[in-house]
Protein backbone atom coordinates (compact mmCIF):
# COMPACT_ATOMS: atom_id res chain seq x y z
CA UNK A 1 0.00 0.00 0.00
CA UNK A 2 2.90 2.74 1.07
CA UNK A 3 3.85 2.87 -2.57
CA UNK A 4 0.38 3.51 -3.73
CA UNK A 5 0.35 6.69 -1.24
CA UNK A 6 1.57 9.98 -2.83
CA UNK A 7 2.74 12.90 -0.44
CA UNK A 8 -0.26 14.94 -0.65
CA UNK A 9 -2.60 11.65 0.76
CA UNK A 10 -0.02 10.55 3.18
CA UNK A 11 0.11 14.22 5.40
CA UNK A 12 -4.10 13.91 4.88
CA UNK A 13 -4.10 10.48 6.79
CA UNK A 14 -1.47 11.49 9.06
CA UNK A 15 -3.08 14.71 9.90
CA UNK A 16 -6.82 12.71 10.67
CA UNK A 17 -5.69 9.73 12.16
CA UNK A 18 -3.39 11.82 14.71
CA UNK A 19 -6.36 14.70 14.64
CA UNK A 20 -8.77 11.30 15.83
CA UNK A 21 -5.80 10.01 18.50
CA UNK A 22 -5.57 13.34 20.63
CA UNK A 23 -9.02 13.92 20.48
CA UNK A 24 -9.63 10.39 21.80
CA UNK A 25 -6.77 9.81 23.92
CA UNK A 26 -6.13 11.58 27.65
CA UNK A 27 -3.25 12.57 27.24
CA UNK A 28 -3.08 16.10 28.16
CA UNK A 29 -3.79 15.01 31.66
CA UNK A 30 -0.95 12.46 31.45
CA UNK A 31 0.93 15.73 30.82
CA UNK A 32 -0.36 17.32 33.75
CA UNK A 33 0.43 14.83 36.17
CA UNK A 34 3.99 15.19 34.83
CA UNK A 35 4.06 11.28 32.75
CA UNK A 36 5.83 12.53 30.23
CA UNK A 37 8.06 9.80 29.33
CA UNK A 38 5.07 7.32 29.27
CA UNK A 39 3.40 9.95 27.29
CA UNK A 40 5.77 10.23 24.37
CA UNK A 41 5.85 6.02 24.45
CA UNK A 42 1.96 5.98 24.00
CA UNK A 43 2.01 8.54 21.13
CA UNK A 44 5.72 7.03 19.56
CA UNK A 45 3.51 3.93 19.79
CA UNK A 46 0.31 4.82 18.21
CA UNK A 47 3.11 6.86 15.34
CA UNK A 48 4.80 3.23 14.61
CA UNK A 49 1.55 1.19 14.58
CA UNK A 50 -0.13 3.65 11.93
CA UNK A 51 3.15 3.62 9.71
CA UNK A 52 3.05 -0.37 10.16
CA UNK A 53 -0.37 -0.47 8.86
CA UNK A 54 0.47 1.89 5.75
CA UNK A 55 3.19 -0.56 4.95
CA UNK A 56 6.38 1.18 5.56
CA UNK A 57 9.42 0.38 7.61
CA UNK A 58 9.33 1.85 11.33
CA UNK A 59 11.98 2.90 13.33
CA UNK A 60 11.48 4.54 16.73
CA UNK A 61 13.21 4.26 20.15
CA UNK A 62 11.34 2.29 22.76
CA UNK A 63 8.58 0.99 20.91
CA UNK A 64 7.72 -2.79 20.01
CA UNK A 65 7.99 -3.96 16.49
CA UNK A 66 10.17 -0.86 15.72
CA UNK A 67 13.78 -0.22 14.73
CA UNK A 68 15.98 1.59 16.66
CA UNK A 69 15.82 5.42 16.33
CA UNK A 70 18.13 6.96 13.37
CA UNK A 71 18.39 10.70 12.63
CA UNK A 72 14.61 11.69 14.15
CA UNK A 73 12.42 10.02 16.45
CA UNK A 74 10.59 8.43 14.53
CA UNK A 75 10.73 7.49 10.42
CA UNK A 76 9.22 5.83 7.89
CA UNK A 77 10.99 4.74 4.89
CA UNK A 78 10.97 1.78 2.24
CA UNK A 79 13.65 -0.32 1.01
CA UNK A 80 14.81 -1.96 -2.10
CA UNK A 81 17.71 -4.03 -2.59
CA UNK A 82 19.40 -2.68 0.77
CA UNK A 83 18.74 0.90 0.13
CA UNK A 84 16.81 3.47 1.34
CA UNK A 85 14.77 4.45 -1.37
CA UNK A 86 11.84 6.59 0.37
CA UNK A 87 11.69 8.86 3.91
CA UNK A 88 8.32 8.81 4.05
CA UNK A 89 8.06 10.28 7.85
CA UNK A 90 10.61 12.34 9.82
CA UNK A 91 8.98 13.08 13.06
CA UNK A 92 9.96 14.45 16.80
CA UNK A 93 8.32 14.55 19.48
CA UNK A 94 9.14 16.41 22.59
CA UNK A 95 6.55 17.20 25.23
CA UNK A 96 8.25 19.53 26.86
CA UNK A 97 7.23 23.37 26.80
CA UNK A 98 9.37 24.07 23.61
CA UNK A 99 11.86 27.02 23.19
CA UNK A 100 11.44 29.90 21.85
CA UNK A 101 11.55 31.27 19.08
CA UNK A 102 12.04 27.60 17.85
CA UNK A 103 12.85 24.12 19.79
CA UNK A 104 16.30 22.45 18.36
CA UNK A 105 15.02 19.26 17.79
CA UNK A 106 12.53 21.39 15.33
CA UNK A 107 15.78 22.63 13.53
CA UNK A 108 16.39 18.61 12.82
CA UNK A 109 13.21 18.38 10.72
CA UNK A 110 14.21 21.04 8.21
CA UNK A 111 16.31 19.78 6.61
CA UNK A 112 15.17 16.18 6.48
CA UNK A 113 13.84 15.17 2.77
CA UNK A 114 11.33 13.30 4.08
CA UNK A 115 7.33 13.42 2.23
CA UNK A 116 6.33 14.51 5.91
CA UNK A 117 7.44 15.87 8.68
CA UNK A 118 5.83 15.62 11.53
CA UNK A 119 6.50 17.80 14.99
CA UNK A 120 4.68 17.25 18.16
CA UNK A 121 5.20 19.56 21.15
CA UNK A 122 3.39 20.02 24.56
CA UNK A 123 3.49 24.30 25.01
CA UNK A 124 2.96 25.51 28.73
CA UNK A 125 0.05 27.48 27.58
CA UNK A 126 -1.91 28.96 24.11
CA UNK A 127 0.15 32.25 23.98
CA UNK A 128 3.29 30.28 23.77
CA UNK A 129 1.70 27.66 21.23
CA UNK A 130 0.95 29.81 19.00
CA UNK A 131 4.23 31.90 18.65
CA UNK A 132 5.96 28.72 18.49
CA UNK A 133 4.01 27.64 16.03
CA UNK A 134 4.25 30.78 13.79
CA UNK A 135 8.07 30.47 14.73
CA UNK A 136 8.22 26.68 13.67
CA UNK A 137 6.12 27.52 10.02
CA UNK A 138 8.68 31.04 9.37
CA UNK A 139 12.16 28.92 10.05
CA UNK A 140 10.53 25.58 7.66
CA UNK A 141 9.68 28.63 5.25
CA UNK A 142 12.99 30.31 4.88
CA UNK A 143 15.30 27.60 5.53
CA UNK A 144 17.64 28.02 2.72
CA UNK A 145 16.99 24.22 1.41
CA UNK A 146 13.53 24.55 1.64
CA UNK A 147 11.61 23.81 -1.34
CA UNK A 148 7.91 24.97 -2.30
CA UNK A 149 6.18 21.68 -1.41
CA UNK A 150 7.70 20.55 1.55
CA UNK A 151 5.20 19.34 4.09
CA UNK A 152 5.19 19.37 7.59
CA UNK A 153 2.25 18.30 10.30
CA UNK A 154 2.33 20.16 13.39
CA UNK A 155 0.77 18.64 16.81
CA UNK A 156 0.56 21.10 19.29
CA UNK A 157 -0.91 19.85 22.83
CA UNK A 158 -1.14 22.86 24.91
CA UNK A 159 -1.67 21.12 28.52
CA UNK A 160 -2.68 24.14 30.28
CA UNK A 161 -5.14 25.44 28.64
CA UNK A 162 -6.61 21.62 27.76
CA UNK A 163 -6.29 22.45 23.81
CA UNK A 164 -4.40 20.26 21.29
CA UNK A 165 -4.14 21.84 17.34
CA UNK A 166 -3.40 19.27 14.55
CA UNK A 167 -2.61 20.89 11.53
CA UNK A 168 -0.88 20.86 8.39
CA UNK A 169 1.65 23.23 6.80
CA UNK A 170 2.98 23.19 3.44
CA UNK A 171 5.64 25.81 2.51
CA UNK A 172 4.68 28.06 -0.75
CA UNK A 173 1.66 28.08 0.30
CA UNK A 174 1.74 30.16 3.19
CA UNK A 175 0.28 33.08 1.78
CA UNK A 176 -2.88 31.15 0.87
CA UNK A 177 -3.39 30.04 4.82
CA UNK A 178 -2.60 33.71 5.86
Amino acid sequence: MSQNINKEQLAEIIEQKLAAYFAATPLIASLQSGHWALTTTAIKEFICQLGHDLEFEVSASGCANAGQEWLYDMVWYEVADGYTTRLALAGECELKSPELPVDGDFAKLVQARADVRLWISAPKNSEIAMTHLANCKRYAATFPGAMPGDTYVFVSCDWTDKITIVERFVVGQEALAA
